[in-house]
This record gives structure tokens, C-alpha cells and sequence, in this order.
């Protein structure tokens, strides 16, 4: 389960005072509030995802028999505070081409600088005490490629036109299996992990001349996408995500309301199908609202519990 409130509470602790307000002039002042440290395990979240049901366009939560919940995209700004303001926008920004290309090739030379100085020497520290560890490594970076890509189509971006071409020579395909390699080990630096590492160490000798207010809320507000409101399976980040935060200023006209809550519905809708083929399904989607909405809902309860015994007590 890649859902982490308290990956987003560290994350804000760590932005400086100008990338906190910058933060609040797009709307997301929320996620710089506390929010739960820790979250119930994936086996509570997996029975949760079974008793969800999507109703036509509708989420309801299967409480008890009898009894279900029902959440609505309103839900979504009560329960994590964002999308007051219902945007236009009812998918993520995109910007041109170009302007992706050359805003992620300056992201992603900071997070190579990260994941080599970081992340690297930890996997090879590892892989020397486990040797599993690596050949257990290269399976899962197998999965999140296929979960990055599922995610890419879930949010509306399909494959490249150049990945799509047919009948091209031994010459080109060779080319294109080379591109296809480059983009998985680009991938597979661009990690939530790696974004941890950039706000953590951004006073790093390297990296403080780089690392200005601005690119530190293009990393934020990934984490915020991939570790609350639009997690995937994988912690590689879609390519929907990195587009949308290169201008952030388009995130004000976004309606999260409705896009966090499709996304969820979406994940139900896909652990439904997937748990026929296989009894372990990724979880994907902001399962904290469904979380959040069933403790609500047992508080609530005990709260009426305890009025109705009061009142049988005084009488």
C-alpha cells in the first residue's frame, strides 16, 4: 500500500517558511497540517477495498449488512481539505513537449545526484549482507514499471507515439529498445524515495544551489500526489504527475474533488477485477478516505451508543 499521510507531514516539516506560503497561494494549505503518523496495515486496507462497491458513478462503503456509507467527491475536502475551490480542470494539467522534456531532465539530474549518493550505497551495503536482495530488487522494479505504466493509462496518458511504432528496421528497433532501457533506468531514479532524500538533504553543498523554493514545491507536491491523493502501485512516479507540477500555478484550477475521487473509484474498480486472477491485488487510490470515513462513521456510532445509555440511565 503506497498511501503515507506521514510521509507528507515529514515532507512539509522540511520546506522552508517561502515554500510553505508558496504552497498555500495553490491551495494546498492542508497538506501541511499534521495528519495520521501511521495508518492501519494492508490487511485492514484490503478489507475495506472489499467492502467497497462503485455504483455507477458512486462509492459506497459496506459498513455492516444493511448498513453502507456513502462518499461523494464533496468528501474528499472534508476529509483531506483540499479542492474547496472546484477547478475547471478535471484532469491534471499538461504543459508542451518541450517544456516537459526540459523540466524533467533538470529534475531528474538532482535526483540522480540523490539516488547515487543516497540510495545507491544502502542497496549495495544491502546486497552485500543479503545477495537476494538484488535479484528480489530487479523483480520488483519489474512490477513497478508495469504499475507505472498501468498508472499512466488510469490518469490518461497513453504511450508515447514513438513507442507505438510498427515495421520500423533491425537499425530502429535497436534504437528504440536503447530509448526503452534509458526511460526504465530514468524511472527508476525518479522515486518518492529519491524526492525524500532531495527536501532532506537540500542543504547539501551539492544540491543548495539547485534545490531553490520552487523546485522544492515541484518535489512536495509530487510526494503529495503519489503518497496521499493519487497513489499508485509503484513508487516510480507517472508521468502525469511530473507534468502536472511543472507549472504550478495550473494547480489552482484544478478540481481535486473530482480527481482524487475518480482515481479511487478507479482503484476499486480495478481490485474488484484484479482479485478474481489473483488474491493479492495492488491497492491503489486514496484508501485514507475510506479509512478515514469508517472511523468516522464507528465514532459516530459510539457517540449515539453512549447518548441513548445516558438517557436510559436518567430514566
Amino acid at each position: 500500500m503506497n498511501c503515507s499521510p506521514n510521509a507528507i507531514c515529514k515532507a512539509a516539516l522540511l520546506l522552508s517558511t517561502k515554500s510553505k506560503a508558496m504552497v498555500k497561494q495553490i491551495g494546498s494549505r492542508s497538506m501541511l497540517m499534521k495528519m495520521a503518523n501511521m495508518l492501519p496495515n494492508r490487511r485492514f486496507a484490503a478489507w475495506l477495498m472489499d467492502r467497497a462497491m462503485v455504483e455507477g458513478d458512486h462509492i459506497e462503503l459496506n459498513v455492516k449488512d444493511g448498513t453502507s456509507l456513502r462518499l461523494t467527491p464533496e468528501d474528499v475536502y472534508l476529509i483531506l481539505g483540499i479542492g474547496k475551490q472546484r477547478g475547471s480542470l478535471k484532469k491534471l494539467p499538461t504543459v508542451g513537449q518541450s517544456q516537459y522534456d526540459n523540466a524533467y531532465d533538470e529534475l531528474f539530474k538532482i535526483l540522480k545526484y540523490a539516488h547515487d549518493k543516497w540510495i545507491l550505497p544502502q542497496k549495495k551495503e544491502k546486497a552485500k549482507v543479503d545477495p537476494r536482495s538484488t535479484s528480489e530488487e530487479k523483480g520488483a522494479s519489474q512490477v513497478n514499471l508495469q504499475s507505472t505504466s498501468d498508472a499512466d493509462k488510469v490518469m490518461g496518458n497513453d504511450q508515447d507515439e514513438e513507442d507505438k511504432e510498427k515495421g520500423a528496421s533491425d537499425a530502429d528497433k535497436g534504437k528504440v529498445k536503447a530509448k526503452d532501457l534509458t526511460k526504465a533506468y530514468k524511472r527508476k531514479v525518479f522515486t518518492t524515495k529519491a524526492i525524500q532524500h532531495v527536501l532532506e538533504h537540500k542543504n547539501d553543498k551539492e544540491m543548495k544551489n539547485q534545490v531553490n523554493d520552487e523546485l522544492a514545491i515541484k518535489f512536495f507536491c509530487i510526494l503529495v500526489s503519489n503518497k496521499l491523493l493519487l497513489p499508485t502501485a509503484s513508487n516510480q512516479i507517472p508521468k502525469p504527475v511530473i507534468e502536472a507540477v511543472i507549472d504550478t500555478e495550473k494547480l489552482k484550477a484544478v478540481d481535486w474533488c473530482t480527481i482524487i475521487y475518480k482515481a479511487l473509484r478507479d482503484g476499486i474498480r480495478s481490485w474488484k477485477e484484479k482479485y478474481v486472477e489473483t488474491k493479492n491485488p495492488q491497492i491503489t487510490g486514496c484508501v485514507y478516505l475510506l479509512i478515514v470515513s469508517i472511523l468516522l462513521f464507528s465514532f459516530c456510532v459510539q457517540k449515539h451508543l453512549c447518548i441513548v445509555l445516558s438517557e436510559w440511565e436518567l430514566n
